[in-house]
C-alpha cells in the first residue's frame, strides 16, 4: 500500500499548518477524503477515519453558528478519532 507523509503533502502543494507541527510525520494511506458533516451532529457509524478530513463551505458555515463552546465540543468529537489530518480553505478560517 502507497502512502505519503503530511510532510510531504504540505511541501508538494504549498500548504500551511495551522496546528499539528509534531504530526507532520504521520502517513496518509487513504487515496479518499471525507467531509465529516453528519459526524459534526454525532452520527458516527460510518465514519471514515483514516481518510483526511476536508471542510468546506458547508462545513465552516455550520460551525461558525455554533458558540465557542459547542463548536469546540463538536470538533473535539471528530479529532478524538485522530484522522491523517484535516484541512480546510484559508477564508473560511476566521471563528470570530
Amino acid at each position: 500500500m502507497k502512502t505519503i507523509s503530511i510532510e510531504k503533502l504540505v511541501q508538494e502543494f504549498s500548504l500551511e499548518v495551522l496546528e499539528g507541527k509534531d504530526y507532520l510525520n504521520r502517513k496518509i494511506s487513504q487515496p479518499r477524503t471525507h467531509r465529516p458533516g453528519l459526524e459534526f451532529i454525532g452520527y458516527f457509524d460510518y465514519f471514515p477515519m483514516e481518510q483526511i478530513q476536508i471542510l468546506g463551505k458547508k462545513e465552516i458555515t455550520y460551525l461558525h453558528k455554533l458558540t465557542d463552546e459547542e463548536r469546540r465540543y463538536h470538533i473535539g468529537n471528530v479529532v478524538k478519532y485522530h484522522p491523517p489530518c484535516s484541512a480546510m480553505r484559508s477564508k473560511f478560517i476566521n471563528f470570530r
